[in-house]
């Protein structure tokens, strides 16, 4: 089994853990018979076409979570939809490191695409605790440049990271 399945499932796992850990304590009983559902759907699907179980899948965990924020613990729903949606991106990894590069570039793609999963992971679990132990009370324009700063920044990170492995491809 490749490191990246190993991931994804470590990390779908994670994501159903948080889940259950936080509707077992309010006895939401219905929500708790859908976390067992969706393993199964995914155990089920898992040979199949990755995008479609793996999409819906994310779209169901994130619609639990959603209803469950504002009642249950929202650091552990947060955790377990970055996880959730680490699992979903390592989804077709296999699909996109395969090609007609040379030997071991393969390899070495897999390893920086989960590095930098591990570091957006990471990143993405400190921000969401650090939103929710600080409480600012800002206005709708600072919360609209905050957002576009943001949005600016990942826009830039992202034309980074694709030059970056454009220039990863042409090396090898």
């Amino acid at each position: 089994m490749k490191l990246h399945s190993i991931i994804r499932a470590v990390c779908l796992l994670a994501s159903i853990a948080c889940l259950a850990l936080a509707y077992v304590p309010t006895g939401d009983w219905l929500v708790l018979l859908v976390i067992p559902a969706m393993l199964l759907f995914w155990v089920l699907t898992k040979k199949r076409s990755a995008f479609w179980p793996a999409s819906s899948l994310l779209t169901v965990y994130v619609l639990l979570a959603l209803m469950g924020v504002t009642r249950h613990t929202p650091l552990l729903l947060v955790i377990g939809c970055v996880f959730a949606l680490a699992g979903w991106d390592l989804n077709d990894l296999s699909l996109g490191t395969v090609g007609q590069g040379p030997r071991g570039a393969g390899a070495e793609l897999e390893m920086r695409r989960l590095q930098s999963l591990a570091l957006m992971t990471g990143i993405s679990v400190a921000l969401a605790a650090v939103s929710l132990w600080l409480r600012l009370q800002l206005s709708f324009g600072a919360i609209v440049l905050l957002v576009l700063l943001v949005t600016g920044c990942l826009l830039y990170t992202v034309h980074h990271l694709r030059k970056s492995s454009v220039e990863f491809g042409r090396q090898n």
